[in-house]
């Protein structure tokens, strides 16, 4: 939600092509998706614990639901149709502190396809390999190549030295 409650035009700058404009706005922000999102992370829970630098492996699945379609290009769910997403060669699975703030503050990814390999039961898993992390807590994103649209979000783990 975005509602913009005051513009100001600032006339009194004389030494530009164009007025500057600022504006008030109200934007409702989200502490976890309002909506489940398609990409499940599986065996990630907040007892899950993370060695620093050894090979952890992420396993994922899609789990979209049948009364939901994802329209990527308007950011939005739609009630209407069942999807399939394929994964793109540019989707990827960002490591991140609890807390952080913007899709950008990833501390390290692996893209879908260069590192994705599917076990029996249909699942999907990609390897990080001996990351040297700050002992704290940490999750896992999964981010479309599409506008940089989130499609999964883990739960907090930690990470011990």
């Amino acid at each position: 939600m975005l509602n913009s409650y005051h513009t100001v035009s600032h006339m009194s700058y004389k030494l530009s092509d164009h007025k500057p404009v600022s504006s008030l706005f109200e934007i409702q922000i989200y502490s976890s998706p309002p909506i489940p999102l398609p990409v499940r992370f599986l065996h990630i829970t907040s007892s899950t614990k993370w060695i620093s630098n050894q090979e952890e492996d992420v396993h994922y699945k899609f789990d979209i639901s049948p009364n939901l379609e994802y329209l990527p290009d308007k950011w939005d769910w739609i009630g209407l149709y069942k999807v399939e997403y394929l994964p793109d060669k540019w989707d990827w699975i960002g490591l991140y502190k609890e807390n952080f703030r913007s899709i950008r503050d990833q501390i390290a990814y692996v893209y879908i396809i260069q590192g994705a390999k599917m076990n029996k039961d249909g699942c999907s898993f990609v390897t990080f390999h001996n990351l040297s992390l700050d002992p704290g807590k940490y999750r896992l994103l999964y981010i479309s190549e599409k506008k940089d649209t989130l499609l999964g979000i883990s739960e907090v783990f930690q990470v011990v030295k």
